[in-house]
């Protein structure tokens, strides 16, 4: 569930309970993410994998 919401005055993506930030990593088929929960401030990495870029194989 990917969520677009206003945060002081820009739009930033919302993935469950946590607020997605700035990109910390990458590489060919996967991105991370610096995350943080937004009830209690608890910095995490979100890695988003390109499913379409895997081999059929996997």
């Amino acid at each position: 569930m990917v969520q677009l919401a206003a945060a002081a005055g820009r739009s930033r993506r919302i993935i469950g309970d946590y607020g997605v930030g700035r990109q910390i990593g990458s590489s060919s088929f996967s991105v991370v993410w610096e995350g943080r929960h937004l009830v209690d401030g608890t910095v995490v990495a979100i890695k988003e994998v390109s499913m379409a870029r895997l081999s059929k194989k996997l």
